[in-house]
């Protein structure tokens, strides 16, 4: 479909964001719910297919599950709505972020009393409030890295150099920006990265009762740099405040090789995210299968 070849292309960030500016906030949700519900219109989609195979797995359901259909379109929902108020936010200004964002003092003294003796890796999940979260960090001068999917492309480019603009440097993962997370890390800098996407390759480890090959170089970038990994899980409250927990820090539990104790404080990390999924499912932005032997075959 074409809204969303133009949704996904570098250039549908952008158009997002000019629009957004002169467009009242009632008036953009409902022209994002108009849009979301256009862009679920066609069921048989990689996309559709992703989303109802991981909502199935959360939820504890079949495939074909009826109730499915709805929840679907639920997640689309979520996101277009996430996607206009963020970009309805920043299109208004650093003042703005301040505004939709409520991070606790709990969190912010968390996280100033880590720093203080080392760097902080920061693994988040995909649901509503990520960006929101991320922009807020650089709003108040919290100098972090992020890593992102390698290789990015169409509106992955758009949103990063958006992201760059609030004080957020991001950059894709590489061996130079492995090299640049742990230099930063030694001087109790802070890495963020969202852990719950496939595709970047990573190890067999468990999630929602099921196997699944996510990555663990979070956990490996925090016991090279001896640095504290974190859970931050972004949210959105009923007041349409965006808001964050925050784990307490996850430590080596067992002995073994580097590789071994990484895949184990991954599997942690999995752990924690997954009952704050199971809470929130319609808002977990995950459009990748996690799980495509879940997806019927053609």
């Amino acid at each position: 479909m074409l809204i969303n070849k133009i949704a996904s292309s570098r250039w549908g960030p952008s158009i997002a964001f000019s629009l957004l500016r002169i467009v009242p906030r009632s008036l953009a949700f409902k022209i994002g719910s108009m849009l979301s519900k256009r862009m679920n219109g066609d069921k048989q989609s990689a996309m559709a297919r992703a989303i109802r195979a991981n909502q199935a797995v959360i939820r504890d359901r079949s495939y074909d599950d009826p109730e499915l259909d709805h929840v679907v379109d639920a997640v689309f929902e979520s996101t277009s709505r996430s996607f206009v108020d963020s970009f309805k936010t920043i299109a208004s200004g650093s003042e703005a972020v301040r505004k939709a964002c409520e991070v606790s003092d709990e969190v912010l003294e968390k996280l100033t009393r880590w720093k203080e003796k080392s760097g902080i890796v920061v693994a988040g999940t995909h649901l509503v409030g990520l960006d929101m979260f991320i922009y807020y960090m650089g709003v108040i001068g919290f100098p972090s890295l992020g890593l992102s999917y390698p290789d990015p492309k169409g509106s992955y480019l758009a949103l990063n150099k958006i992201r760059r603009r609030f004080g957020f440097n991001i950059t894709p993962v590489s061996l130079k920006s492995l090299r640049q997370a742990i230099q930063l890390l030694k001087a109790n800098g802070v890495v963020m990265t969202a852990v719950d996407r496939p595709g970047l390759g990573g190890d067999r480890m468990q999630f929602f009762g099921r196997d699944v090959i996510l990555p663990i170089g979070h956990a490996r970038l925090a016991l090279k740099a001896k640095a504290k990994l974190v859970v931050a899980i972004p949210y959105v409250g009923e007041d349409g405040i965006y808001r964050v927990e925050m784990s307490d820090s996850i430590e080596p539990k067992i002995s073994g090789t580097e590789h071994e104790i990484a895949i184990s404080m991954a599997q942690e990390v999995l752990t924690a995210m997954e009952p704050y999924i199971r809470k929130w499912p319609d808002k977990w932005m995950m459009f990748h299968p996690l799980w495509p032997s879940v997806i019927p075959a053609d």
